[in-house]
């Protein structure tokens, strides 16, 4: 059996397969996540919007029904979904909003912990990559001792 197909077909080689591609992913749903928020770095602005209605749809699909003047004056009513940041606000009070200048219809939580949960996403991600590369490391190790070892397959000699 050669070396590659050793890895491949043992348990330690199997999870650090598995944790590459939940790492992948990882990276790839923050990565979508932060492109989304850098277009708002990009064209975003800033504006206090008052709350108007929840459309109570269970607590993290919940629309937020909001009314803000944009900086050339239109009076925008947008829908904020599912706010992740704690306290939720209530109907009439005001809140910070970044609304995109292309399109004020689309428009983000401005508070601060609504970034929290990228962080916590790239802390996971880079706990599964150093956990991937370990054990890629262990394994691809187990598979050259064997190897050396003589144990790598059957003898080629009949």
């Amino acid at each position: 059996m050669t070396g590659i197909r050793r890895f491949l077909t043992s348990r330690l080689g199997a999870w650090a397969i598995a944790l590459w591609i939940t790492t992948a992913v990882l990276i790839y749903v923050a990565r979508s996540d932060m492109r989304a928020l850098d277009a708002f770095a990009d064209r975003g602005r800033a504006a206090t919007a008052t709350l108007t209605a929840v459309e109570d749809r269970g607590r993290q699909n919940d629309a937020y029904l909001v009314t803000f003047t944009t900086a050339d004056n239109r009076v925008v009513n947008a829908t904020l979904w599912g706010l992740p940041a704690d306290p939720r606000p209530k109907v009439g009070e005001t809140m910070r909003v970044v609304y995109d200048t292309a399109d004020p219809q689309l428009v983000k939580d401005a508070r601060p912990n609504r970034f929290i949960g990228r962080r916590i996403m790239f802390g996971i991600a880079a706990t599964s990559l150093l956990t991937a590369v370990l054990l890629t490391t262990l394994a691809v190790a187990r598979v050259r001792r064997a190897t050396r070892s003589g144990s790598a397959g059957p003898s080629a000699t009949a």
